[in-house]
């Protein structure tokens, strides 16, 4: 795709005080990386630089690897566009070698001119494969350098660029930032403006030279006040004004993913005439895409959908399952690692609105929010939050305050380790800065997703996962030193395990009548 006046903007934030807990969760989600691949070509190439080349199968994901000779110690891995394969890196790849760094991409598992008839095949599937191939690469580079990458970023385009924002997001652990360019925030938001483009442009197709030339000569012009000549028809005005104004919603946030005024020369089809053109690319989007994003969809009951009724689907109106479904693709803006955005300002395929809508996004999860934490706890750790609320006198808000655990007091990332997994049980050690000891974190699988499980542990139903790291080194070091006196349990609580959380809940309120003494 051509891109025009690129823009770059950078956003980093500091590691959220409350929200620690989330670096932690994203642990579990590995667990299906765990596999080898089959590699079907292992060799030196010279372009664009000196460099081992793999390409093989991980899972029902095709990837390639690309390890240069001259390497900085640092890692990109990719993420394709809608349309690509595991051979689609574009720029990427090529500069990435050419400064020396280690370069990998995944087709994710499914490719967008077959997946409608591959039922096992599902967009969401992306987040896993590329886990797999991250685990799978940092394992390649350190078995061929002979040592870990020392930095891994990830890299992409379009819907690269939204899977960019999304791994990024998700596991703050696995990278240490991203490059996302011209991304989608909303996949069920962008596939309903592409629908909606190609049906209005096709009202007011016949005059769109006029609008261009209209445009080029008057950059501020405002149809709605300024008639062409001749002047529009009532339904080509709606329409028009209809392709740059698409209201739109991401994280309870509204947005405008219409098409940018001044990016007009890039919406008829392609043609000697207007060789930037998209709308052929755009309406392809719809024709291959629809029925996959909504298996209900079909007006008239046929069980096929014709061209106009493809142009005349509305995300709004579908049922419930399909938003359930693809809004699990949206972006959160939930940083704790920095993510440099760039998209040109005339895309007509991703709108530039999709970008300003992630930085709104991440301002409002930047503040501290109580809603944000209560996400990640478990059915039952809310129930423990209740309690304890109501047994100390004190508002909830500040019983989630540090999430249960003083691993949360730290300024920074706390280091993280040693992840145990058993049927929907998990755990993961964290370090407790503030005691100088760690914690072996306890979590559930509830609803699809790892949540904390505080209020599983004091109920007495968490099964462990096994001992933790900590545990075991400790009683390798009793084994070796019998004589070895042990220390009390933290906070003088007798307990087996003598890394496990204790949980931090403020203390009951008191009278604040003799405040002034």
């Amino acid at each position: 795709m051509t891109r025009h006046r690129f823009r770059i903007t950078t956003r980093r934030l500091v590691p959220l005080h409350d929200v620690a807990i989330a670096l932690a969760l994203a642990a579990f989600a590995t667990s299906a990386r765990a596999q080898p691949a089959n590699i079907d070509v292992d060799e030196h190439r010279d372009s664009p630089v000196p460099h081992r080349y793999l390409h093989g199968r991980l899972g029902d994901a095709n990837f390639q690897i690309a390890l240069p000779d001259g390497w900085n110690g640092k890692l990109l891995i990719g993420a394709r566009g809608f349309s690509g394969t595991e051979l689609s890196s574009g720029a990427f790849k090529t500069v990435g070698l050419a400064k020396g760094f280690a370069y990998a991409l995944s087709d994710q598992g499914w490719y967008r001119f077959t997946i409608i008839d591959q039922p096992e095949d599902k967009y969401y599937e992306s987040r896993r494969r590329i886990l797999q191939l991250t685990s799978y690469t940092k394992a390649t580079v350190s078995r061929h350098y002979g040592k870990p990458a020392r930095r891994t970023y990830m890299v992409g385009g379009s819907n690269g660029g939204h899977n960019t924002k999304m791994m990024v997001e998700d596991y703050p652990q696995e990278y240490d930032g991203g490059l996302a360019g011209y991304g989608i925030t909303s996949h069920l938001e962008w596939m309903g403006s592409d629908a909606r483009f190609v049906r209005n442009f096709d009202v007011f197709a016949s005059r769109i030279d006029d609008i261009i030339a209209f445009r080029t000569a008057h950059p501020d012009w405002d149809p709605a006040t300024t008639p062409l000549s001749p002047p529009l028809t009532a339904d080509q005005l709606e329409a028009l004004l209809d392709v740059y104004n698409m209201p739109a919603q991401v994280g309870g946030l509204t947005f405008n993913i219409g098409r940018p005024p001044g990016s007009e020369y890039r919406w008829p089809p392609a043609s000697p005439k207007w060789p930037l053109g998209q709308y052929t690319a755009i309406l392809g989007y719809v024709q291959t895409s629809l029925a996959k994003f909504d298996r209900f969809y079909d007006p008239d009951g046929d069980g096929v959908l014709s061209l106009e009724e493809m142009k005349a689907w509305d995300p709004n109106l579908s049922p419930p399952p399909v938003a359930n479904d693809l809004r699990r693709f949206d972006n959160t803006g939930n940083l704790q690692r920095p993510v440099i955005i760039g998209h040109g300002s005339h895309d007509p395929i991703v709108s530039p609105g999709e970008t300003e809508a992630y930085k709104r996004l991440y301002k409002a999860v930047k503040a501290k929010d109580t809603e944000a934490v209560k996400a990640e706890m478990s059915a039952k750790s809310l129930e423990f939050a209740k309690m304890a609320s109501a047994r100390n006198n004190t508002p909830i808000e500040k019983v989630f305050e540090n999430g249960f655990t003083a691993t949360t007091f730290s300024e920074k990332l706390p280091e993280i380790r040693d992840q145990r997994i058993a049927d929907n049980m998990g755990a993961v050690e964290v370090y407790n800065s503030k005691d100088s000891r760690w914690e072996d974190l306890p979590f559930v699988l509830e609803d699809g997703k790892w949540k904390f499980a505080v209020g599983e542990l004091f109920g007495g139903s968490f099964k462990s996962p096994g001992k933790g790291r900590d545990a075991l080194e400790k009683e390798a070091a009793n084994a070796a030193n019998p004589n070895l006196v042990q220390g009390p349990a933290a906070n003088g609580v007798a307990n087996t395990n003598a890394n496990a959380v204790v949980p931090i809940v403020p203390k009951q309120a008191t009278n604040m009548s003799n405040s002034g003494k």
